[in-house]
């Protein structure tokens, strides 16, 4: 995933170290590379997902099942959406999709975001079943998710680009000033 951050002429190296050091690891940590990719990765998380799901280190059930159902293992998340990273002030985060526009510290629930739109720029609330709709005559409509504690990064970035702002980073500065 990070490999395109890595200068091509690093990466055999980096490799070679990489493998060095995890086969200097402790039992079980360092037989990682046995399981990398393929049939030997897949066996073992059949046995895993078995273990987690009757709780037992020898499970009854055949691991080979699990093949039935290759997608239940899958994350509901892409840690690409999700991940935050804290990076020293006044510098760029390698991996690329870390360079959001959202100020890392913003964590505004649905209620507050909307308090603080409405006092900045004069919105109505109007409820519906899993949104709220914020709404000005010349404004464009505003649609949040309600009941939130913490919106997203892309609702806040959207929201910014719909009311005229650059980046998410300045609305906030906007709403919450200094």
């Amino acid at each position: 995933m990070y490999c395109r951050s890595v200068p091509a002429d690093l990466r055999k190296p980096a490799r070679r170290q990489l493998q060095a050091w995890i086969s200097s690891l402790p039992t079980g940590y360092n037989s990682a590379p046995a399981y990398f990719a393929g049939a030997p990765f897949d066996s073992a998380l059949h046995e895993l997902c078995s273990q987690v799901q009757e709780a037992a280190t020898e499970p009854v059930r055949p691991h080979s099942e699990w093949r039935l159902a290759s997608a239940l293992h899958r994350q509901l998340f892409n840690c690409k959406t999700t991940t935050w990273v804290v990076v020293p002030l006044g510098e760029r985060p390698l991996v690329p999709w870390f360079d959001r526009d959202t100020p890392a510290a913003v964590s505004v629930s649905t209620r507050r975001f909307t308090k603080l739109l409405s006092a900045r720029f004069g919105y109505q609330q109007t409820n519906g079943a899993k949104h709220l709709k914020l709404v000005k005559t010349g404004m464009p409509t505003l649609v949040l998710p309600a009941n939130r504690e913490s919106l997203s990064p892309v609702v806040l970035s959207t929201t910014a680009h719909a009311l005229g702002f650059r980046s998410a980073r300045e609305m906030w500065d906007s709403l919450t000033p200094a």
